[in-house]
């Protein structure tokens, strides 16, 4: 591959790899940190291209990616499309914000250098969010533990489940009650599928730290925040306990049925202060509908924050979060 640099508008976008940039970080004698993807890079170049050579932009580039003070992962992919794993760095630069998105298709690096949050926000929902100008209403706790989170997606994936059987087959499924072993048995195969078609198993294999912290998947411990009426346990007419769905969460399972494509899963690690170690600052799952763009954001405390935003609201939420993580 030719390193080369392009501009997107004003953007500075280059094709380079990593043992260029490590043997430019060489020349000027830079020290990578352990955030930085260089930190490990042994392999090098004999020559350094003409352009890249005291080149201020790739000086730049260069500086973001070997002290950067976080790094995001972020993996995509659903129903029709392929694994897609980017990474976002964002550094402070004599006290200048900068970040640099790395895209990794196919074996080729692409790298964008971005001054500003906002404009790494706008290339963000550009590419991956739904361009919605206003959305429905939220029917999901603005902020819930993270158990209710895994657990309110396995409901929906079975109130998808029971909605595309009932096309399927012309039976009657009833998308107001859950018994309990069809919770369960969902819950086995999600676990288990890593088919991500489906919400939970979705979450589980590209959100990256989802199998650190225990779950607890028992409905009987769900304890769901005042004035979110989502499910609760009933009986059925013969006396067995289900689980009853809400009118609410049951037309957001339906329009994950038919609204609902692929999903990104991400997390943001920084260096402790004392130590070095990496730590997780947080991890998240977005997922874009026809009708809203969900995202669900993780914090230290186990705690999950939830908006379903239009396009400029998403915008905005990103150009916070890219933001204000650099000062944590």
């Amino acid at each position: 591959m030719k390193p080369t640099i392009h501009f997107l508008e004003d953007i500075p976008v280059f094709t380079i790899d990593y043992p260029l940039l490590k043997t430019l970080a060489n020349h000027y004698k830079i020290e990578p940190n352990a955030l930085s993807p260089l930190y490990q890079i042994k392999n090098k170049v004999e020559d350094i291209p003409a352009e890249f050579n005291n080149n201020e932009k790739v000086r730049l580039l260069l500086n973001v990616l070997s002290f950067p003070v976080y790094k995001g992962y972020f993996q995509k992919a659903g129903a029709g499309y392929p694994l897609e794993i980017f990474e976002i760095y964002g550094a402070l630069i004599e006290d200048k914000t900068y970040y640099v998105y790395v895209d990794n298709y196919r074996g080729q690096l692409k790298m964008l250098l971005f001054c500003k949050a906002k404009e790494l926000s706008t290339y963000f929902v550009s590419r991956y969010a739904a361009m919605i100008d206003q959305t429905l209403d939220n029917v999901l706790p603005h902020q819930m533990p993270a158990n209710l989170f895994f657990y309110i997606l396995n409901v929906l994936d079975i109130v998808k489940k029971n909605y595309l059987n009932g096309v399927i087959t012309g039976a009657t499924m009833s998308l107001n009650e859950i018994p309990i072993n069809t919770y369960q048995n969902m819950l086995e195969n999600n676990l288990m599928s890593g088919d991500v078609r489906w919400l939970l198993p979705s979450a589980i294999k590209l959100m990256p730290g989802a199998h650190e912290n225990p779950i607890d998947f028992d409905y009987n411990h769900i304890l769901f925040p005042d004035n979110f009426n989502l499910t609760h346990e009933a009986k059925d007419a013969f006396g067995n306990p289900v689980i009853n769905v809400s009118y609410d969460c049951k037309q957001l399972g339906i329009e994950y049925t038919h609204f609902w494509k692929y999903a990104i899963g991400f997390d943001f690690k920084t260096l402790a202060p004392n130590h070095g170690d990496k730590q997780r600052l947080v991890r998240g799952f977005f997922t874009p509908t026809d009708e809203s763009n969900h995202l669900f954001v993780i914090d230290k405390k186990q705690m999950c924050h939830h908006d379903a935003l239009s396009f400029n609201e998403l915008l905005f939420r990103l150009e916070n979060l890219f933001s204000d993580l650099l000062v944590q």
